[in-house]
């Protein structure tokens, strides 16, 4: 607040008269310009926003209120409508901060997307994670998995989570293939010895044979030998 002493400043019509002199008729101008601007300012930034119509999705449940709000989570309360700490809003389709004000738009249709649980079973253990994510892919990346194109996601990661659902992750592991004389290194999440050989392209066909056998799991020193087995046929003539 502005504090005007009597003994200090005293405001007439002509110019300000106190303890100093008053000034020349143009620093006049200058000086009481800005206040002026200032009062200008301050009067158009506290206009209130022009009410409009904000269409409130909640799963089933639709609302559709005049509010001149503009911050999700006051216009979501207001409305009865209450998010959990995992919910996301989205803005016409578009996720946008729950608790800053919308940017400017023409129409505004806020859904607010329910967390579900998602349960994922890895090699550590199952765990829950509560998501409002739109995929797995995305789900298993905010609750902080980090998996590549050889890890294994059963439902794969672009399925869309529309309800709670059960997630199977098997990172992929390296393995070390032994064909002859030649050397293959691999990373695989395959469940047995013949998924990785097929992975790798190189199946066994025939009389073919692996150490560990075809259907077993993977070995846990992530060594493969396979043997390739050929068959010829000789015709030999015998007289008679």
């Amino acid at each position: 607040a502005l504090v005007l002493s009597r003994s200090s400043l005293l405001i007439t019509g002509d110019c300000f008269v106190g303890k100093s002199k008053c000034p020349p008729r143009n620093d006049m101008t200058r000086i009481t310009g800005w206040p002026a601007f200032s009062l200008t300012f301050f009067l158009f930034a506290c206009q209130p926003n022009i009410p409009s119509t904000v269409t409130i999705i909640d799963g089933g449940q639709i609302h559709s209120v005049e509010s001149s709000e503009r911050v999700p989570l006051i216009l979501l309360t207001q409305n009865g409508v209450m998010p959990q700490p995992n919910d996301r809003v989205l803005l016409n389709g578009v996720p946008v901060p729950i608790d800053l004000p919308l940017p400017a738009t023409d129409s505004i249709q806020l859904q607010l997307r329910r967390a579900v649980t998602l349960t994922v079973n890895s090699p550590e253990g199952q765990q829950a994670i509560q998501t409002s994510a739109f995929t797995v892919g995305q789900a298993m990346n905010e609750a902080g998995f980090t998996f590549t194109k050889n890890d294994l996601l059963d439902p794969p990661a672009e399925t869309h989570i529309t309800q709670s659902l059960s997630v199977t992750f098997t990172p992929a592991r390296d393995l070390t293939i032994y064909v002859g004389e030649n050397i293959l290194n691999i990373r695989s999440a395959a469940g047995t010895v013949g998924e990785a050989l097929a992975e790798a392209g190189i199946p066994l066909i025939g009389f073919d044979t692996s150490s560990p056998l075809e259907r077993e799991a993977l070995p846990a020193d992530g060594q493969i030998r396979v043997v390739r087995v050929y068959e010829s046929i000789s015709v030999a003539l015998e007289s008679i």
